[in-house]
Order: structure tokens, then C-alpha cells, then sequence
């Protein structure tokens, strides 16, 4: 999370994986699931969310903030 982007845009991993946001921005930030699935509420500067994938799939997210920071998460063997 800086500069208004999730970096990398795309995220590949694999099922069990435990994903880390971390907030380098000077603005505060979320990543929020388009499904249900997580939202990590408000991400301050210097902050941190974690969340583990279990199934594979493409699990597309967002910040609530800042509607065109956007990214997915693909799950796969």
C-alpha cells in the first residue's frame, strides 16, 4: 500500500498462504474484499492486516477510501 497502489498489482500464491498489507502510504488505507470474504477496516500509516487463503480461486479487492485502488489475489496449486 503506497503511493495510492497495491504493489503488486496481482498477488499469486498458493492455498494456506498468509497474505501481509502493509501501509508505506501517507494515507490511510483498506483492503476489502469485492465478496465476502475480509476487510481489514482502517489500515493507518505504519500499519499491517493479514489475512490467510484457503481455497484457490481470484479473490478481486479494494481500498474503501480510494475506489481506484484495486487489485486480486489468485489462488492456486
Amino acid at each position: 500500500l503506497a503511493n495510492k497502489a497495491f504493489t503488486p498489482s496481482t498477488l499469486n500464491v498458493r492455498p494456506g498462504t498468509t497474505v501481509t498489507w502493509m501501509n508505506t502510504d501517507r494515507d490511510s488505507h483498506t483492503t476489502t474484499s469485492d465478496v465476502p470474504g475480509w476487510n481489514s477496516g482502517t489500515i493507518s500509516p505504519g500499519r499491517q492486516f493479514q489475512f490467510t487463503f484457503q481455497t484457490s480461486g481470484t479473490f478481486p479487492y479494494h481500498c474503501s477510501f480510494h475506489p481506484g485502488m484495486t487489485g486480486p489475489v489468485v489462488v492456486a496449486d
